[in-house]
């Protein structure tokens, strides 16, 4: 599953349109002054629409791998190639605060190995079911409303799903409708999309947190905002698949439900040097199996869907990100936790993980838009999990028949280069050690080229 990075709340970062997402290294710029002239406000546009097409394709060559499951990474020469395009359509509504998002979006393709056997999959753009071939759907259809507050003026960027204007920095957000829950959570200002930044699953959002989604990233919900000064507080809720990793919601919203809560602290450092840290918490219900339970009816093979009804999963998590040289040189990191006795359910199968990375501006060589990125990402399962995929077991995208267990190791470097505003061309490399947690296969390397274009 992957859903794509579309921010509706971001305080202009660098240059206006630049960077996708709206974020690039340099931090909040000073709060907009209130106009001078009270009665006569300036000119505000009513609308605002972008556009992007990604196209990623990704491939490696076969690596040691001495038995596989029916899920397990292939080891075969492949190379995949997957494309995305998507417009996104935000209007004001008829009442101040009111605004209307529409995302009509189409995909296909798919990811290495179709996306099984690894903890941390390794293209952001590729989903684990469904059609290879172009499919259009609504990635998102939301209304939202904003109170404000009051306090200073802030400058809104020119990005997808917003509207460039002032709004006080003081303010509450609701957003009701499609959406995609890590629109507003799990944010990181230098690993948190796809289309622009690293790739592998565990490095653009926290692959801890099973997050209520489709299998394109994309659910029903809500969830509310309040930023008052340098603090923000989310609560959501949204609905979860009705079987683990697919399409169709589960109908029964009294029992099946992703909730989450996250507090958000923001800083300067040395008086002009943004950081950022956000605290996640989670909890999940959902109609999902038991590792324990499983192995109890069957120590050979088990099955985690025979023992499935209605319970809870839980999980925390840590984002952080800090710039170390104005407008050239930031760090970031993720920690995460989840709660393993029962099945994974809508992202992906990681129930501890600990990351930290660094992203470069290209000033120093006179590419001041090109970005390099590195980061290491480690990954882990919980006991109960371990021991239902050595007896065999498998979960929707692990399963190498037994187990060699061992920390999944993912170090990913990508060069963004920015053939000119609006166009960027990746190459992005990654080694994976233990794939799939088994120390028996692998290592595995793989190569990606991206190319990206947005307006």
């Amino acid at each position: 599953m992957t859903a794509k990075a579309a921010i509706a709340q971001t305080i202009e970062f660098g240059s206006p349109g630049e960077g996708g997402s709206g974020r690039s290294i340099g931090g909040n710029i000073p709060a907009a002054p209130r106009p001078l002239d009270e009665d006569k406000p300036p000119e505000r546009p009513w609308y605002s629409v972008h556009g992007q097409a990604t196209m990623i394709n990704q491939g490696y060559a076969p690596f040691h791998s001495p038995y596989t499951g029916p899920n397990s990474f292939v080891s075969a020469y492949e190379w995949r190639t997957t494309a995305t395009m998507t417009l996104f359509f935000a209007a004001k509504l008829p009442w101040e605060g009111g605004l209307l998002v529409i995302n009509p979006e189409e995909s296909g393709g798919r990811g290495p190995g179709d996306v099984f056997g690894l903890g941390g999959p390794t293209n952001g753009e590729a989903v684990r079911v469904g059609n290879p071939q172009p499919t259009p759907y609504f990635a998102r259809f939301m209304l939202q409303q904003t109170f404000e507050l009051g306090g200073e003026w802030e400058k809104l960027a020119d990005i997808a799903n917003q509207i460039p204007e002032p709004r006080y920095k003081n303010n509450i957000v609701i957003k009701l409708g499609k959406v995609a829950a890590i629109d507003d959570f799990d944010d990181n200002t230098y690993a948190h999309d796809p289309r622009l930044q690293f790739l592998n699953w565990s490095l653009m959002y926290n692959p801890t947190w099973d997050y209520g989604a489709n299998t394109r990233g994309y659910t029903y919900g809500g969830d509310i905002e309040a930023n008052i000064w340098d603090w923000s507080a989310r609560y959501g809720v949204w609905q979860v698949p009705a079987v683990a990793n697919q399409f169709l919601l589960d109908p029964h919203i009294l029992k099946a439900w992703s909730m989450a809560w996250e507090l958000e602290r923001r800083w300067t450092i040395l008086n002009d040097l943004p950081g950022t840290a956000r605290l996640l918490a989670w909890l999940n219900s959902a109609h999902m199996g038991s590792y324990r339970e499983s192995l109890q009816l069957s120590p050979v093979n088990p099955e985690v869907t025979a023992t499935a009804r209605y319970r809870l999963r839980y999980g925390f998590g840590l984002s952080w990100d800090q710039e170390l040289i104005k407008n050239e040189l930031g760090i970031f990191g993720r920690l995460g936790y989840a709660d393993g006795h029962a099945e994974t359910w809508a992202y992906t199968e990681v129930e501890r993980t600990i990351s930290i990375g660094m992203l470069l501006k290209g000033k120093s060589w006179n590419r001041p838009r090109d970005e390099f990125g590195l980061a290491l990402a480690v990954n882990g399962l919980g006991p109960q999990h371990r021991d239902y995929l050595a007896a065999g077991g498998l979960g929707f995208e692990l399963g190498d028949g037994k187990l060699r267990y061992g920390p999944e190791m993912i170090l990913e470097t990508y060069y963004n280069l920015r053939i000119r505003k609006g166009m960027y061309f990746t190459l992005d490399l990654q080694g994976i050690q233990n794939p799939g947690y088994n120390r028996d296969r692998g290592p595995v390397g793989l190569v990606a080229l991206r190319t990206h274009f947005e307006f």
